[in-house]
């Protein structure tokens, strides 16, 4: 079940739930998909779902939104993203970064030391985790900025699971003003983090300089 899902039936805050959930990870069996509110399951992990997706397009080209959703276990704001990714000419998923790898492979009579390229997904880290820690600093806790960039970094640091209902939550006719907003929102926070970058470096830099 989704954290929201337990949160709700244990009078506890979803955040909580996701707090407990992180430390029993290791003693737990972890399952690919959790159920909702609205009881609909979904994956916690949308790669294999969108490569499904992109596999029923392919022999499906003129099938709707609904129908590769229903095939492929995705929710059809996903389809709908893996067609134009598609139609773009990207993949399902985006660009994948690349790990060169140095090992001996003796069961394919590679020689040793021979460099082999794969592609690896890296793990991002759990939103939630990351405020966290930024919530114990003292730097953003003792100031009021930091206090209010703390409360919108909360706001936002929710699971897959959680942004899947509140996109099932959008009625058809309010669909097309969400969009706009959340895409205007994006660009916002792009342009924080840019900006935020930029100046990471320079301190960065000028601290190697001195």
């Amino acid at each position: 079940m989704s954290d929201r899902a337990i949160a709700r039936i244990a009078g506890l805050g979803a955040k909580t739930v996701g707090a407990i959930r992180r430390r029993s990870a290791g003693a737990l069996p972890q399952l690919n998909a959790r159920i909702g509110r609205d009881g609909r399951t979904r994956p916690l992990n949308s790669v294999e779902g969108r490569q499904r997706a992109a596999e029923v397009i392919a022999a499906h080209p003129k099938a709707s939104l609904r129908e590769i959703a229903r095939l492929a276990g995705i929710s059809p704001a996903t389809a709908s993203d893996v067609r134009k990714r598609l139609e773009s000419g990207e993949g399902p998923v985006g660009v994948l970064p690349v790990e060169i790898d140095t090992h001996d492979d003796t069961e394919t009579g590679r020689s040793a030391g021979s460099r082999v390229e794969r592609k690896v997904r890296t793990l991002q880290p759990d939103p939630g985790s990351v405020v966290e820690k930024l919530l114990r600093d003292p730097s953003l806790r003792h100031k009021e900025e930091g206090r209010h960039l703390l409360r919108i970094l909360r706001q936002n640091a929710i699971g897959m699971e959680e942004w899947a209902e509140l996109t099932a939550a959008v009625p058809p006719h309010c669909g097309a003003l969400v969009v706009h907003l959340a895409r205007q929102y994006a660009e916002t926070w792009l342009g924080f983090a840019q900006e935020l970058d930029e100046r990471v470096r320079s301190v960065s830099s000028g601290a190697v300089g001195m």
